[in-house]
């Protein structure tokens, strides 16, 4: 599989804003992050972590912890 961004997110407002990008990288999930001002630091995900941060994070939206069935949990769902 080709090399690509799978998810980034940078905070708005500084020359240095903190931000988030998952990529995967020579068949690897490769995490980079950075706060404010901060350095740059990176690591890669074996696949059964990454199984786990992929569950953890389906439930991690506050609107599924309280029982909303009006909001999505899925991508294709909004």
């Amino acid at each position: 599989m080709k090399d690509r961004n799978i998810f980034a997110h940078t905070a708005p407002g500084s020359n240095f804003p903190e931000y988030l990008s998952i990529n995967r990288r020579n068949e690897q999930i490769v995490v980079t992050v950075r706060t404010t001002n901060g350095p740059t630091a990176e690591m890669m995900l074996p696949d059964n972590k990454l199984d786990e941060l992929i569950y953890a994070l389906r439930g991690a939206r506050p609107a599924n912890l309280f029982g909303s069935a009006s909001s999505p949990t899925r991508l294709r769902d909004r």
